[in-house]
């Protein structure tokens, strides 16, 4: 019977179409609807995500299978690989609606509910009503027409339409007086820069420091959102965008904005990142010459091993004292108690995991790609030891223990690697919550049976 229900549930959602691409375009061709083509990859969390909780949903099915042929491909296998390829798929999932002939329509990145699918949707369908115009610009565009009414008119419509409206939009800033720029309307509309162009930076920087300091703080916000959108396109690490890229981080450090993070797009949502890590990230493919010097510099500052084996054992004796207080209280039958301790204890580890979890991963993964490009030398090794070391306490999980473990294990400290993937499995297999990740689990058994 649950096997019918669950089979039963899935029939209302999405009803995916099987067959090559080409036929799929024929069919969405004869059937006068778009394509739409969820672009996922094997490993994204988003991806699963959204297939087994939006998808199957009866509000999501009523509305794509009337409107949309319905389709799914892996970027990185069959079909899938040529694909992305020629829809430049650069972040998972990506979910496009695309005419029989091939022309995008419509796109949107990340993971979405049932809701945000829907309306989606929804701008799709609008989207294919308007294509003939947009095209009818495009055109124009690509003619060169270049006046401001056009620019605006363009850019608007490919905005509307969830598109980046890319150098139009950054044209049409161009055409404009500061008090026409500087207005809540165009400010909106900061986010959607994506195309550098260094006079329009300069104009925003030194409007930024001519106004009065109760004008900066409303300021600061979307500038710093255009300066995300032009760094994002760049973090594919390519060496003939470091002056660019750095120009970007330069406009940021003069305006001395407090927050040292950047909103970026990543994986299709906003990421938050802190403008060394970012630094380090984009030389690691541009330039390793360049993030061999930046990662001990980085390192230098931000490792303190004291204070990272002290948060450590912090952590230890919290868990610690928290199985024995459940214990106790177990023993009163006071499961009010249970629960008041053990949510304490949650709320703790979810409060860890927001202000660790990302140093932590950036610092064991930066650690491992400084040792595979290092001279291996024994001076080297000691540093990445402490390195990693350091990266596993400050975030104690099974994820950052499994990641510590690959890097002593290409370290040649492969009865420490065990050691280590073993206690944290340990650790993860006796979590005071009762709730054990068996997927997470299986998965470091797998590791540690391989090292």
């Amino acid at each position: 019977m649950l096997l019918m229900s669950s089979a039963e549930s899935f029939a209302q959602g999405i009803q995916f179409t099987e067959g090559s691409w080409a036929t799929i375009l024929k069919k969405a061709k004869a059937e006068k609807r778009l394509v739409f083509i969820d672009i996922y990859t094997s490993w994204c969390g988003p991806c699963k995500k959204m297939a087994r909780e939006s998808f199957p949903q009866k509000e999501v099915g009523d509305f794509y299978n009337t409107n949309f042929v319905c389709y799914r491909l892996d970027a990185e296998k069959g079909e899938g690989v040529a694909v992305a390829k020629k829809y430049e798929i650069t972040a998972y999932p990506t979910c496009l609606f695309v005419t029989g002939d091939g022309e995008v329509a419509y796109r949107f990145m990340g993971a979405k509910d049932t809701k945000e699918l829907v309306k989606e949707g929804e701008k799709a369908v609008k989207s294919f009503k308007v294509l003939p115009k947009l095209n009818a610009l495009t055109a124009q565009y690509k003619a060169g027409k270049r006046d401001k009414d056009f620019l605006k008119e363009y850019s608007d419509l490919l905005m509307d339409l969830g598109e980046k409206p890319g150098a139009a939009l950054t044209q049409y800033y161009d055409q404009l007086t500061d008090a026409e720029l500087f207005t809540k309307p165009n400010m909106k509309n900061f986010n959607n820069v994506t195309f550098y162009d260094k006079p329009l930076f300069d104009r925003m920087q030194s409007y930024y420091h001519n106004a009065p300091d109760t004008l900066k703080k409303k300021l600061e916000r979307p500038i710093m959102r255009a300066i995300g959108g032009c760094l994002t396109p760049l973090l594919d690490g390519r060496k003939e965008n470091a002056a660019t890229f750095e120009s970007l981080l330069s406009v940021k450090e003069s305006m001395g904005v407090k927050s040292s993070v950047i909103s970026v797009i990543f994986a299709g949502s906003a990421a938050y990142l802190p403008t060394d890590e970012m630094r380090i990230s984009f030389y690691q493919t541009a330039d390793p010459a360049k993030f061999k010097v930046l990662v001990p510099q980085f390192m230098e500052k931000t490792v303190k091993l004291a204070s990272a084996d002290s948060l450590y054992q912090e952590s230890l004796a919290y868990r610690k004292k928290t199985i024995g207080q459940a214990d106790s209280l177990r023993a009163l039958h006071d499961s009010t108690g249970v629960n008041k301790a053990i949510n304490s204890y949650s709320m703790s580890q979810a409060m860890m995991a927001l202000g660790f979890q990302n140093d932590a991963s950036f610092i064991l993964s930066t650690t491992q790609g400084y040792w595979d490009m290092s001279d291996k030398s024994a001076d080297v090794k000691a540093k990445c030891l402490q390195w990693g070391e350091y990266g596993c306490k400050i975030c104690y999980t099974l994820e950052m223990a499994e990641k510590y473990a690959s890097l002593l294990s290409s370290l040649g400290e492969k009865a420490e690697a065990k050691k280590v993937l073993s206690d944290a499995i340990s650790f993860a297999k006796t979590d005071p919550t009762g709730k054990t990740d068996t997927a997470a689990i299986g998965k470091a058994e797998e590791q540690l049976k391989n090292l």
